[in-house]
């Protein structure tokens, strides 16, 4: 047992998990974002009092004070959020809670941080054990490094325990028991229902839900039943949790694009804005996922090049990654549509975050394509992949709400405005200067 376990903690999955783990929490600093404020209470609730409510935090959520993201409903606080993210981490908690180590606000959040680190980190694994199905040599591995530390995948799933956080952990643990090399029915329950806990965490989570039912249908009909009877307990249960806890089954909370309170009426009937918030998702300069990510243009080429007539791709990864890309395009219209589409005042691109999983996929074709055997191709991806790590590097050194709160960021709808569009003015420069010192 003692020479297993020893094997076990000397596998490279394991040294790989610890060392990202390490980055992830080794920087000082704790984010704290409103939008994250449930998840950071709520995992104290389930293993302490067994249920939803905040109400042993009433102190802290005084009448005039009270955040965004709780709502006060039948006398009692709760998450504006579904309580999905707060689930998977709960079992992280049992041992601090018991032992009344969480006792403060302080202990609270390196708890979130270390918690964060733990899902982001095994993100990072399942990725990794998924592109080893599928490509050869140390490209699997750099490819992982590349996800972990080039993409806001560090500086916002790691930092925080987000909705981003939990959907990219349910995401890539799905992926890789899709890529399973034993297809079983069991295993096709146990996907359905990682698959249908994406809508405990967020309710946009409906289109990978989509994403995948449509993939089982095709490659796996004979185990549709299977999967369906995974997928409807946890729908079940957000309906349930809506009932008691937000008092209608119809309040879905905050359903960014699907069904959403804080949506304009002007924004969203105008043909002009959703185009161009749909580009500052991926080109801005204060938003754009390859503006802070440049590395991931690589991915976007292999887009096109699963659509080859000839392909040496495996055919079931080549189904779902052509499946994929429209998916993703829907997507990023319906988040295109939200008023705050560039997604308050983080660093990066939080609103298309949860992409990434199948994003990273694309770079499969890429590498088994001819052109990446090109020394050119190769200095250009190195040189991308060091100018996304440094982007991602200052973020977490340097993030604060000094850029969003200098230009006032909230009274700011309008997607063409040069805010979102001035590189010398993005918070990339903006926090470039402030990790150097300049002020």
């Amino acid at each position: 047992m003692l020479t297993k376990i020893i094997k076990f903690l000397k596998s490279k999955e394991v040294i790989l998990f610890m060392c990202i783990f390490f980055v992830y929490i080794v920087n000082p600093y704790i984010l704290g974002t409103w939008d994250g404020y449930p998840n950071q209470l709520l995992p104290i609730s389930i293993v302490e009092d067994q249920d939803f409510y905040l109400d042993e935090f009433a102190d802290n959520i005084l009448p005039e004070k009270i955040p965004y993201s709780i709502r006060l409903i039948n006398g009692h606080f709760v998450s504006l959020y579904p309580p999905g993210v707060a689930l998977l981490v709960s079992p992280l908690y049992i041992i601090p809670v018991l032992a009344n180590i969480l006792n403060s606000y302080v202990a609270i959040m390196a708890m979130v941080k270390i918690a964060a680190a733990i899902l982001a980190s095994l993100s990072a694994i399942f990725i990794y054990k998924i592109l080893k199905k599928f490509i050869s040599g140390n490209w699997s591995l750099i490819i992982t490094l590349l996800y972990a530390f080039s993409t806001c995948h560090w500086v916002i799933t790691s930092q925080d325990l987000w909705k981003n956080t939990g959907t990219e952990f349910l995401l890539t643990a799905s992926l890789l028991l899709l890529f399973s090399e034993r297809v079983s029915k069991n295993r096709i329950v146990l996907l359905g229902f990682m698959v249908g806990a994406l809508i405990t965490i967020k309710q946009l989570n409906i289109v990978f839900i989509g994403l995948f039912s449509i993939y089982i249908l095709i490659q796996y009909r004979k185990y549709i039943w299977q999967y369906i009877g995974g997928l409807i307990p946890p729908i079940l249960f957000i309906i349930a949790y809506n009932i008691v806890y937000l008092g209608s089954i119809s309040d879905i909370g905050y359903g960014e694009g699907v069904i959403n309170p804080l949506m304009s009426n002007q924004f969203s009937n105008s043909l002009i804005n959703i185009p161009v918030a749909f580009l500052g998702l991926f080109f801005s300069p204060a938003r754009g996922m390859l503006f802070f990510s440049p590395v991931l243009i690589f991915a976007f080429i292999g887009m096109g090049l699963v659509f080859k007539k000839k392909n040496v791709l495996p055919p079931n990864l080549l189904l779902l990654l052509k499946i994929s890309v429209p998916v993703l395009f829907f997507y990023s219209v319906l988040v295109s549509r939200w008023i705050t589409w560039w997604g308050g005042s983080v660093y990066g691109y939080r609103m298309v975050l949860d992409l990434l999983p199948f994003i990273i996929l694309f770079f499969i074709p890429v590498i088994h394509s001819n052109f990446w055997k090109r020394k050119s191709v190769l200095y250009i991806f190195f040189g991308l992949l060091i100018i996304s790590v440094f982007v991602q590097l200052v973020g977490v050194v340097s993030w604060d709400s000094s850029w969003f709160d200098n230009l006032n960021m909230n009274s700011i709808t309008d997607p063409h405005s040069k805010v979102f569009w001035s590189i010398t003015d993005s918070p990339i420069f903006h926090y470039t200067r402030r990790f150097f010192g300049k002020y």
